[in-house]
């Protein structure tokens, strides 16, 4: 990408963002290309901790197809006060790229008149957290008089970007004393890793900086790794007692299997199945199951904290024939 150290920073007013800028999320507009099909943007910073990020942006998304100025809102990018940003931009006309732009340099100042930047802070997920269910929680610190939330999540491999907006007290847990602030997206992630943002609008309108970049990854997997599930292999009976891991903070489970009827599930509580236990076993009746049957079974939990009321996914199947 363009050296900034050479480049001539332009002062035209046909580009912007330039100079101080009070918006997180600028617009950038530049003159438009006679002829281009297409734009690459690109911006950096301007000390020597490089960011290089570029777009490629189709002259009709820009709006300059045939009009004079060209503009482009990036979905995928959040800047923080006192960051100082270079970039640059180049049209291609007859499949050959122009040279680039001269650079145009902007500072995000705090437009607010009160100075706010301490903002909330990921607390779940963090430090490169695992999720084996596909849809987790986030949690982060509470921050006074604020309003909303806006919480970014991104892909790492930049496939994806989306983003929440949270009523401060909307989602809390159902106690007395909101220590944090929760929520769950309800969207299904597919695998891979995830970097999350978070920052609050304030009741006076203003917006906190926002948070560091907090990393999480989600593969699919087994919830129930401590132990072998039983039963597995061959087993001499048809009525046999399922045992699986006792999870934390987990109120209910299922267990399902196949049978020459058809599929069967049980439902039952933690206390029951559990109780102070590490394992969990139910026997359930009427399993319908036979001997010389070869089946699959499966098991799932319900979490009781935080309000969750979703099941998680099934664990892989384990198997078992019944023999005489």
């Amino acid at each position: 990408h363009p050296e900034f150290s050479w480049a001539k920073v332009a002062v035209s007013n046909n580009y912007s963002p330039s100079g101080d800028i009070t918006n997180l999320t600028p617009t950038f507009s530049w003159k438009a290309v006679e002829g281009a099909t297409e734009y690459n943007l690109g911006h950096d910073n301007t000390n020597s901790s490089s960011e290089w990020k570029e777009y490629t942006i189709p002259a009709a998304s820009a709006g300059c197809a045939t009009g004079p100025t060209c503009s482009f809102k990036p979905s995928d990018k959040i800047f923080n006060v006192g960051e100082q940003k270079v970039w640059w931009v180049r049209g291609k006309v007859s499949d050959q790229w122009q040279d680039w732009s001269d650079a145009h340099v902007f500072k995000v100042v705090d437009g607010s008149g009160n100075g706010n930047t301490s903002g909330p802070i990921p607390q779940t997920p963090k430090n490169n957290q695992l999720f084996t269910g596909h849809s987790p929680w986030f949690g982060w610190t509470p921050v006074k008089n604020a309003k909303n939330h806006v919480i970014g999540i991104e892909k790492q491999d930049g496939t994806s970007w989306i983003s929440y907006t949270v009523q401060a007290k909307g989602n809390c847990p159902p106690v007395t004393d909101c220590p944090k602030s929760y929520f769950r997206t309800l969207r299904e992630y597919e695998d891979g890793a995830y970097t999350w943002w978070i920052r609050a609008e304030m009741k006076d309108g203003s917006w906190t900086n926002w948070s560091n970049g907090a990393d999480f990854r989600v593969e699919e997997g087994n919830h129930f790794t401590l132990k072998a599930l039983e039963p597995n292999g061959t087993i001499n009976t048809t009525s046999p007692t399922f045992t699986w891991t006792k999870q934390k903070d987990h109120a209910k489970y299922q267990i399902g299997f196949d049978t020459a009827a058809g599929w069967k599930e049980y439902t039952v509580t933690a206390d029951s199945a559990c109780g102070p236990k590490t394992e969990c076993s139910l026997k359930p009746s009427n399993t319908g199951l036979k001997v010389g049957d070869n089946t699959i079974w499966y098991v799932r939990s319900q979490p009781s904290h935080y309000g969750w009321t979703a099941w998680t996914d099934w664990t892989s199947g384990t198997s078992f024939t019944i023999e005489q």
